[in-house]
């Protein structure tokens, strides 16, 4: 990352990208739920006990909404090519 940006990128973790993931999820249309799943969280109380469908359709879709956000990410900076995602120019949405 410090080679892309030309700066020095201050200490992260692994975590930090599961927290971003959950930070910006509600804005890019994935019900709270579901992002829980995609997180691999189990559902707690009586919930957890008797919904046993893992909704992986849903979790499907999630995950093709994060890649069509972080491929937005990646071409507003200008760093679609250099990592191999679609650009504007692919009709990323």
């Amino acid at each position: 990352m410090r080679k892309l940006s030309g700066q020095a990128v201050p200490s992260w973790h692994f975590h930090d990208l599961r927290r971003a993931f959950c930070s910006h999820a509600r804005g890019i249309g994935i019900d709270r739920d579901i992002a829980e799943l995609m997180l691999n969280h189990k559902r707690k109380g009586i919930e957890g006990v008797y919904d046993k469908n893992q909704e992986l359709d849903l979790r499907a879709s999630g995950f093709a909404a994060w890649e069509r956000f972080l491929a937005n990410v990646a071409s507003a900076v200008g760093l679609s090519t250099l990592l191999g995602v679609p650009g504007d120019e692919e009709g990323v949405d």
